[in-house]
């Protein structure tokens, strides 16, 4: 299960709290609210079982064609 996945899941099927949700993944709050946002605008105003199975059937769609190259400098090498 991807990790958006299990975020939308423990929200809405669990009840968890957003804090609660980001100390169990390691990750920031505010990460946590930018993939609930991006369900509740997908599902609208339809947060039914079937509107969240389609959604979380969706792959993640991540643009990393903007990203840049990144060397290893000496330091980081030795």
């Amino acid at each position: 299960m991807e990790e958006r996945d299990s975020i939308i899941l423990a929200y809405r099927r669990d009840g968890l709290s957003i804090r609660e949700i980001a100390r169990r993944n390691g990750m920031s709050r505010k990460t946590v609210r930018k993939y609930l946002r991006a369900f509740e605008q997908a599902v609208g105003d339809n947060p039914d079982a079937e509107a969240m199975d389609t959604y979380l059937q969706q792959p993640v769609r991540y643009d990393s064609s903007k990203r840049v190259r990144r060397v290893m400098n000496q330091q980081v090498m030795e």
